[in-house]
């Protein structure tokens, strides 16, 4: 019995001694102004392959090299979950490399109870680049396929609304991952578009709404020809061009109307078919 009170009070006696780890409050700011660089604490990120690694300074290891134990508490981080299997080994060659993703964490008083990560927007600085993006493959050295990669905003019925934020967005963000034009005329082939893209009855209605936003609808009728094939077929045109005398030999009342307002004439007889159109009528006599 003695001896199980003996032992009793040595395990309450050595728990006592040992102080509990408590949360970080960490100045980068103060640390780096000192002239002490990434490496000094953080010198394992340049041999590290895997976000699985664990880059956070060990206290004793680490902290205890300058601060003696009876100045500062014992601390300790959570750890954190990451999306990616980043390989600092291959991307940070020196402390200058740090700052590349890190912008701003040498300026930072104290930690909030977050990690200065970079951002999506941030490795497209360097990932965005034509010969990046082509090599496809590449992305899963990092993301592995189990990972959900989408954007916060590709939510359920992303795809009944996402045409508007096309329009806002610039064409850029989504061509980070949709770089290629087949993406969109997968879906966006004219003969399989659901009703909701166009509302019933809109090829009557549609050549109003040409005229109010005409880049809105070149975002996927790109070429000319996709409106001039239909509206010849259709023999769809401009209600003058039924006028008496719109075509004579003497130029009649086109020539007038061109004078008056040739872009809109060229809206439909542009480059692409001014020799066909007009240089029927209008060629260069032949030099005899």
């Amino acid at each position: 019995m003695k001896k199980l009170i003996y032992l009793g009070i040595c395990v309450l006696w050595g728990m006592g001694s040992v102080a509990a780890a408590t949360e970080a409050s960490f100045s980068h700011k103060l640390h780096t102004g000192m002239g002490l660089g990434c490496e000094t604490c953080h010198d394992a990120a340049f041999t590290s392959e895997t976000s699985a690694d664990d880059l956070i300074p060990n206290f004793d290891e680490v902290c205890l090299m300058c601060h003696e134990a009876s100045d500062i508490a014992k601390t300790q981080f959570e750890p954190v979950a990451f999306k990616a299997d980043f390989p600092h080994k291959s991307h940070a060659t020196s402390a200058e490399d740090c700052m590349t993703c890190h912008q701003g964490i040498d300026q930072k008083e104290a930690t909030d109870g977050t990690y200065h990560l970079p951002t999506g927007q941030t490795c497209n600085g360097c990932h965005a680049g034509a010969d990046v993006a082509e090599q496809k493959d590449d992305c899963y050295q990092c993301h592995n396929l189990e990972m959900v990669l989408m954007p916060a905003n590709h939510t359920v019925g992303w795809k009944n609304g996402h045409g508007m934020t096309v329009h806002m967005e610039t064409a850029a963000s989504c061509g980070h991952c949709h770089n290629t034009e087949t993406y969109c005329t997968n879906c966006h082939q004219g003969d399989n578009l659901d009703a909701t893209v166009h509302p019933l009855n809109y090829r009557k209605t549609h050549g109003i709404r040409a005229k109010g936003n005409q880049d809105n609808c070149q975002t996927c009728h790109q070429e000319q020809a996709f409106c001039v094939d239909c509206h010849r077929s259709e023999m769809v045109i401009p209600s003058n061009h039924t006028y008496a005398n719109w075509v004579s030999a003497e130029g009649g009342r086109h020539a007038k109307s061109a004078q008056y307002d040739l872009d809109r004439c060229m809206s439909c007889h542009n480059d692409a078919y001014t020799e066909s159109v007009c240089m029927g009528c209008h060629a260069t006599p032949s030099e005899d």
